[in-house]
C-alpha cells in the first residue's frame, strides 16, 4: 500500500499525463478498492442505480457481481455492494455522457455500449483474452515511465492492485482508530468483497504491525540518539 500523500501524487500526475480513462480507473481504484477487472466491467445502469448509504453521509453503494443487475465481473463471483463517494459518482455520471465517451460508444457493438469504459476503437478493455489488466497495461507502463522521469519514485514498482491495497489499509486504519479488530474485519471484508476473512486479516495485521513498528522506531530513535548524544558529550 501507498501513503495517502503518495496516492494523491499518483492520481494528480495521472490527471495530467494519462488518458482520462486511466485517470478515472486509478481514481476509482484508490477511492473504492475495486479490482481493475470490476472497474473495466462497470455498466451505465450500475451507476444510475447507485443508492445512498444510510450510514455514511456522502457515500453511495454500487451493486456488483453475478447477482447484481446488470451483472459486473468480480473475482470468485462474489456479489455485493461497493462504497463510492458522491463526488466520484458524479464524475462518472458526467463522463458517461461526455462527447469523448459517446464517440467511443458509437463504435462499440450493441452489447457493449452500456460499458462505461471503452477503448478508442469502442472495444472492451481486455477484449479477446478476458483480462482487463492487459487492456490498460500499455497505458500504465507509459504513465510509469513519465512518473519516474519526473522523480515520483512510487512509480518504479507500481501496479494497479496497489490502489486496492491502499484503500483497504486506509479503511482498516480508520476503523481500528475508533473500533475493534472484529469490527474492522467485518467492514473491510464487506467493502472489498473478500470471499474469506483470512484475506481481510492480512490488511488488519499489516496496519497493526505498521503502528507497532512506528512506535518502536520512534522509541528506538529517541533512546539511540540520547545514548549517542551522551557518548559524544563524554568524548
Amino acid at each position: 500500500p501507498l501513503s495517502r500523500d503518495n496516492s494523491h501524487k499518483i492520481i494528480n500526475f495521472a490527471s495530467l499525463h494519462a488518458s482520462y480513462e486511466l485517470y478515472l480507473m486509478l481514481k476509482l481504484g484508490f477511492g473504492t478498492g475495486m479490482r481493475v477487472g470490476t472497474i473495466c466491467d462497470l455498466r451505465m445502469a450500475t451507476i444510475h442505480r447507485a443508492i445512498p448509504d444510510p450510514q455514511f453521509l456522502g457515500f453511495y453503494r454500487l451493486a456488483v457481481g453475478p447477482g447484481a443487475y446488470p451483472t459486473v465481473h468480480t473475482k470468485f463471483g462474489v456479489t455485493g455492494q461497493i462504497w463510492i463517494s458522491e463526488s466520484n459518482l458524479n464524475i462518472l455520471k458526467e463522463y458517461i455522457f461526455s462527447t469523448r465517451r459517446l464517440i467511443r460508444q458509437s463504435k462499440a457493438r450493441s452489447e457493449d455500449r452500456d460499458a462505461i469504459f471503452l477503448t478508442r476503437d469502442g472495444k472492451l478493455f481486455g477484449e479477446g483474452d478476458g483480462n482487463a489488466s492487459r487492456g490498460i497495461s500499455v497505458q500504465l507502463s507509459r504513465l510509469k515511465k513519465r512518473g519516474i522521469a519526473n522523480g515520483i519514485s512510487d512509480f518504479y514498482y507500481f501496479k494497479f492492485h496497489q490502489t486496492r491495497c491502499t484503500y483497504a489499509t486506509e479503511l482498516a486504519r480508520s476503523i481500528l482508530a475508533h473500533g475493534s479488530v472484529s469490527m474492522a474485519v467485518q467492514i473491510v471484508k464487506q467493502a472489498l468483497l473478500h470471499k474469506s476473512e483470512k484475506t481481510t486479516l492480512t490488511y488488519i495485521r499489516f496496519v497493526e504491525k505498521s503502528a507497532v513498528m512506528s512506535k518502536v522506531a520512534d522509541e528506538f530513535t529517541r533512546e539511540f540518539l540520547g545514548i549517542a548524544g551522551a557518548e559524544s558529550q563524554n568524548a
